[in-house]
């Protein structure tokens, strides 16, 4: 039996190398795509981490759904005011944080990979645990900074253009800063940072926020969090 298989694959030497490949092919497909998707899951647990680091707190939106590819809606402004009076807070802030973007080269050239787009509030914040490598962070309309794998990978430095698509059609922005998130130089995907009202304007959610980061004062239990309100508030994780 071996040796009716051997002078087989001598007779057809082409399809046999051929079938061979296309085995090595998909097994290298398949492993590629579970080591991308590892270094996504990693590259986001490490964002997650570090963006609730500074907080005791973060209000989501509760969406009426649930389900592994539901977002939650945006918060209204109008409960950053609610949650500042509160007795317990030390300090509150609204960002934005949306995946509905794509880098773009200066001449619109797509950029693979995934983007995150986070809008923060420009200068220095409070809550804000991005580690500026070089130039500053953004501080209005027109200027943008990247993460450090980001930059390196796509050659682009402090003083480059690059574009972005959003809910709106391309805009160039000036790189102003890179940035490196979570102490992690590849994130796995592209995190575009830009200023609050900047994000609120490309994601349309001028007067919303993605979540709101609370800090409270000194002898604050971190579980007797808790809003009245339709929208959940929770001590993010340690």
């Amino acid at each position: 039996m071996t040796a009716v298989v051997i002078g087989g694959l001598r007779m057809r030497k082409l399809p046999a190398v051929l079938t061979a490949l296309a085995g090595v092919l998909g097994v290298a497909m398949i492993s590629g795509t579970y080591v991308l998707v590892d270094t996504t899951t990693h590259g986001f647990d490490n964002v997650f981490a570090t963006a609730y680091s500074k907080a005791d707190a973060v209000v989501v939106g509760r969406s009426p759904i649930s389900g592994p590819s539901v977002s939650a809606p945006p918060v209204p402004a109008s409960v950053v005011a609610r949650i500042r009076a509160l007795p317990q807070v030390q300090g509150v802030q609204g960002f934005i944080q949306d995946m509905r973007a794509q880098l773009r080269t200066a001449r619109g050239g797509a950029i693979s990979g995934t983007t995150v787009a986070v809008g923060a509030p420009g200068g220095t914040s409070a809550f804000y645990a991005t580690q500026v490598v070089a130039g500053q962070r953004p501080t209005g309309p027109g200027e943008i900074a990247l993460d450090e794998q980001t930059a390196n990978s796509n050659h682009l430095a402090v003083g480059s253009t690059i574009g972005l698509v959003s809910l709106h059609p391309l805009q160039r922005f000036r790189v102003v800063g890179i940035v490196r998130y979570g102490g992690v130089k590849a994130l796995g995907f592209h995190l575009v940072d830009l200023d609050l009202p900047v994000a609120q304007r490309l994601f349309n959610k001028h007067g919303l926020y993605d979540q709101i980061y609370v800090s409270s004062r000194a002898g604050v239990a971190r579980s007797s969090w808790c809003v009245r309100s339709r929208r959940c508030c929770q001590p993010p994780p340690r």
